[in-house]
């Protein structure tokens, strides 16, 4: 698998390609406001054709799976989409289901501090660096 934090000029959104399946490749985009970022994958497509050693190069192209952002937390703010798009990736990393929500974005704002300052542990070994919610700082 592969993730990607896709800049769209103003906005952040993630897309996941997952090659697990050669024969039913996907890309999933995931984004806050529930955009279609369908440039995005598009463009991830091409990169991902560039780089693998797989021999049919249109497979990406054929096989892109979109989520319904639904499934996932949308943001209420207006300034909140790279927090979305940062929790993604590490819901997508550590293979949890999305439980939080825009109420939340304060306290995962003070854990990405905490992350960045003091460093994470990977996988997270304790309910404090792997529940978002968690209230400590």
């Amino acid at each position: 698998e592969i993730i990607f934090v896709c800049h769209l000029k103003n906005h952040y959104g993630v897309i996941k390609a997952n090659f697990k399946d050669t024969l039913h490749p996907t890309i999933l985009s995931v984004d806050s406001l529930g955009w279609d970022l369908e440039n995005a994958r598009n463009e991830c497509s091409l990169i991902l054709q560039a780089v693998t050693d797989i021999n049919q190069k249109t497979w990406l192209r054929n096989q892109i799976c979109t989520k319904s952002s639904k499934i996932f937390p949308r943001q209420s703010g207006s300034v909140d989409c790279g927090i979305f798009a940062l929790q993604y990736v590490k819901d997508f990393a550590f293979k949890r289901k999305a439980s939080w929500s825009q109420q939340n974005v304060p306290q995962i704002r003070k854990n990405i501090l905490k992350e960045i300052v003091f460093g994470m542990q990977f996988p997270p070994q304790d309910k404090e660096n792997s529940d978002p919610n968690h209230q400590s700082l």
